[in-house]
């Protein structure tokens, strides 16, 4: 390789033709459509693996950042190393029992008669036949005679009759979670219109501001993840005996090891409860999903230790009477009187996100409001009540369910005042809250002096906003910048002259621009507490 380039990227594709190959050496060399950079020549590794390697490692980074790439016909992704992906998130915790596996040519077996032992031993685990001499409850399976006599060569020198495979799956304990954990705000940018969140470390024990995610590593680390929708995997084998039970994450390393990772889950679980044992981690693979067990059960995670990763989520027995979390999420439709989608739906972000989009799409604001503070049972029914005698509210009763299908509509034809909404079944009351009425009617964002928010605070935006990637987005999305706009404020090199055109934009487009721009910040987790800060010091 060319050492003025050395940070390659690998991808597997079919046979490339001549011009092909130029187009996507083209292709990659666009920062614009691939986010790539100056690179060398795309040259063949094997009979369907291709590489190219780039000048600088921050183009290399930003392509592997990508989902996936387009070019033509052509649909794939990139990875940093040629790197044999693991089958199975088993494969490290397989152990047999008699002495030390050996691989070598020398001691023991072919490697492909070894791994036709350990697949045989792996489908006698899955298929759930126990050994007659195991005991009680104690996971242990017993191989046929070929794949016995192959293993017992695996394991030359042992002693013992027969070749008994032990599946290592870890102890289950339900604990309260530590405080001994360092937040971290992630960096996020959109790819494709998903979102990818990027962390570094060194050795400590983390926690991801955004997703709850933790994770504990001995030496620097940078991996990156997105969310991924559990909709499509409703149907397959793997879930049908399962429900999702926290988020689906697409997890990927890309510099160093880590040693433990700590899922988040949305179930209630008390020191005291009994249903750690019904918990499992899905792995989803294209040659096959996997169901791994997990070593540990807080009231908020779940644990894995020496993890592998692929899309990866927290699924739970399907069983009446499991407790769940639930957020509540209240919007203000864009119509001639009032009228309020309220969602019920667990603390899941891809699924919040689709709530959002389609929410933005209609133009609606949110009403920011906390979410029940009691665990909520899916299956069971309930209705949402308000005191206000002329409100309307449809429907009048709905089955609590995974997904954004728990929604309700609340119409009232003259809101005038203060009202309750209450959320309740026949024996219970699971949330309250009090929708004001500057919450729904046109709040102003003029100050007594007649100087807008945005105009009012300018300074302080310029100065204390980061995100400005998200604000650009938004403003696309509104209609109220150009895509050449977006390009042109995102080539700027630091975030205050970002801010400082985006306010010569929205000041330009008059009161909507700058309301949009108000809300826009509102609307950001990270920017709440600022805005919050500026209306309170006038």
């Amino acid at each position: 390789m060319d050492d003025t380039y050395q940070y390659p990227v690998f991808f597997e594709c079919q046979s490339l033709a001549e011009n092909q190959v130029k187009r996507l050496q083209t292709y990659f060399s666009s920062r614009r459509r691939s986010s790539g950079g100056e690179c060398g020549s795309l040259r063949r590794v094997n009979d369907k693996t291709y590489s190219i390697a780039f000048r600088h490692r921050g183009d290399q980074q930003r392509v592997l950042q990508r989902s996936k790439h387009v070019m033509d016909d052509l649909v794939f992704t990139v990875q940093d190393r040629l790197e044999p992906r693991a089958t199975s998130p088993f494969q490290d915790r397989i152990v047999f029992q008699q002495g030390p596996c050996s691989t070598s040519a020398s001691t023991g077996p072919d490697w492909m008669e070894w791994a036709r032992a350990m697949r045989e031993a792996c489908d006698q685990f899955l298929q759930g036949i126990s050994t007659g001499n195991s005991a009680p409850g104690e996971p242990r399976y017993q191989m046929s005679g070929a794949a016995e006599d192959t293993a017992r060569g695996a394991t030359a020198g042992a002693s013992g009759n027969g070749a008994c495979v032990e599946i290592i799956q870890g102890t289950i304990k339900t604990q309260q979670d530590s405080s001994d954990w360092t937040k971290l705000e992630p960096v996020i940018n959109t790819v494709d219109e998903a979102q990818i969140y990027s962390l570094q470390s060194d050795a400590g024990r983390f926690e991801c501001s955004v997703s709850a995610l933790r994770w504990v590593c001995k030496e620097k680390v940078s991996f990156k993840y997105q969310f991924c929708s559990w909709e499509e995997l409703g149907e397959r084998p793997s879930c049908m005996d399962y429900m999702p039970a926290g988020p689906l994450m697409d997890i990927t390393v890309t510099a160093g090891k880590l040693e433990e990772v700590h899922l988040p889950h949305w179930v209630c679980v008390d020191e005291n409860s009994t249903m750690s044992d019904m918990f499992v981690v899905l792995h989803v693979d294209t040659c096959g999903d996997v169901l791994e067990q997990v070593s540990e059960v807080t009231s908020s995670h779940v644990k894995l230790v020496q993890p592998t990763f692929s899309p990866v989520g927290v699924m739970i027995l399907k069983k009446l009477g499991i407790p769940f979390h639930f957020d509540t999420l209240v919007y203000k439709t864009n119509k001639e009187f009032l009228t309020l989608d309220v969602y019920l739906v667990p603390p899941d972000p891809s699924l919040q996100q689709v709530v959002e989009k389609l929410q933005n799409s209609c133009r609606s604001r949110r009403i920011l409001k906390p979410g029940p503070d009691k665990s909520m049972q899916l299956g069971n029914n309930f209705s949402l009540k308000t005191d206000l005698v002329d409100a309307k509210i449809q429907p009048s009763v709905r089955e609590l369910r995974h997904g954004s299908s728990n929604v309700f509509e609340v119409f009232i034809r003259n809101a005038d005042s203060d009202f309750t909404l209450r959320l309740e079944s026949k024996e219970d009351i699971f949330w309250t809250c009090t929708i004001h009425k500057g919450d729904y009617q046109s709040q102003s964002t003029y100050h007594k002096q007649g100087q807008h928010f945005v105009d009012r605070h300018r300074t302080a935006l310029i100065e204390r906003v980061c995100n400005t990637k998200a604000i650009l987005d938004e403003l696309v999305d509104r209609g109220l910048i150009s895509d050449e706009s977006y390009d042109a404020v995102r080539a700027l090199k630091t975030t205050r002259d970002q801010m400082r055109e985006i306010h010569k934009f929205v000041t330009a487009a008059g009161t909507e621009g700058k309301d949009a721009l108000y809300e826009i910040l509102k609307g950001m987790k990270s920017m709440r507490p600022l805005v919050s800060e500026l209306e309170g010091s006038g």
